[in-house]
């Protein structure tokens, strides 16, 4: 586990299967969050709208057979 100033504060011993515990302040990651990163200011809805429109599947037309 690395911290918001990319020090390693806890890692496995082995390679085999270990539970890695560590204390974790998310108050250091704000700085990262908001000035490297701001998703507020860099997030565009207008996209979302026809994925979040829908209400239903929508089949296309049958093919007719030949």
């Amino acid at each position: 586990m690395v911290d918001p100033d990319e020090r390693i504060v806890a890692q496995a011993q082995t390679l085999g299967d270990e539970v890695v515990v560590a204390e974790c302040d998310l108050d250091r990651c704000r700085k990262g969050k908001d000035k490297m990163f701001d998703f507020g200011q860099h997030r565009q809805p207008a996209p979302y709208g026809p994925i979040t429109e829908r209400a239903g599947v929508i089949e296309p037309a049958p093919v007719a057979a030949e």
